[in-house]
């Protein structure tokens, strides 16, 4: 059926008695059908015309509206489709960046600047503290910081030594990571007071940063605090035995 252009709802009946419909209604009329009835056969005619029209305009325009409105629902797919593939697009990229500058997306703790001094510990007693196993308090003391950071200064950070690992096997490490043979380490024992009040707290908190279990960690703290009151003790009965000299 071909396509209505203009809306049959607007169309204005002819006047088929006209004499514009002469000759249509002669076509009409004969002994049973006179002129006047001829015009009104002729307006019937065009009205039920106009009727099958008008329901055709009514299908053409429900067609129009779902067809627009499905073409209106593939475009908003299509562009919901297209807004995923660059999401999708733009995430590989972040992703393929991350693996390509770690660094720049690195979390950073949102917390205060210090106001103590960092302290970094010689690489060999930083190892030692990470695997658990017992480390001079020589190295968490002010001068063997100091020492620490003038052997990482001369050191090779690309030089590997061969060291004996936990299993039995032997493992590739960093040089700095191994005991400094030159280093003038001094034994627990013979730090001075002085010392002993550097280094203590120093490797109490690397225990507690290496997770050290907690039993081990309140063992060492007993055992500080045992020393402190001892050196306190010894050096109060020293300055009393002083002053009763004195006297």
């Amino acid at each position: 059926m071909p396509r209505l252009i203009e809306n049959p709802n607007n169309a204005i009946p002819p006047d088929f008695a006209s004499e514009e419909f002469a000759e249509a209604r002669a076509e009409l009329t004969n002994e049973a059908v006179d002129d006047a009835q001829a015009a009104q056969i002729l307006a019937n005619l065009w009205r039920i015309t106009n009727n099958k029209d008008r329901a055709q305009w009514e299908r053409q325009e429900e067609e129009d509206a779902a067809a627009a409105e499905e073409a209106q629902r593939l475009a908003a797919e299509e562009n919901a489709q297209r807004q995923r593939e660059q999401r999708e697009e733009e995430e590989a990229a972040h992703q393929e960046e991350r693996k390509k500058n770690k660094s720049k997306f690195n979390p950073i703790r949102d917390v205060g600047v210090p106001s103590d001094p960092v302290v970094i510990p010689d690489p060999y007693a930083v190892r030692k503290m990470a695997k658990g196993d017992y480390c001079e308090l020589f190295y968490f003391t002010n001068n063997g910081i100091d020492e620490a950071s003038r052997t990482v200064l001369e050191a090779d950070p690309d030089a590997l030594v061969m060291m004996p690992s936990q299993n039995g096997t032997n493992a590739w490490i960093p040089a700095a990571a191994v005991r400094n043979p030159k280093a003038r380490v001094i034994k627990d024992e013979h730090l001075s007071w002085e010392e002993f009040n550097e280094a203590a707290p120093r490797m109490i908190l690397s225990m507690r940063d290496n997770d050290w279990d907690p039993k081990r960690v309140n063992i060492a703290t007993d055992g500080v605090m045992h020393e402190i009151l001892s050196r306190e003790r010894l050096c109060f009965y020293i300055s009393r035995s002083r002053g009763v000299a004195g006297t």
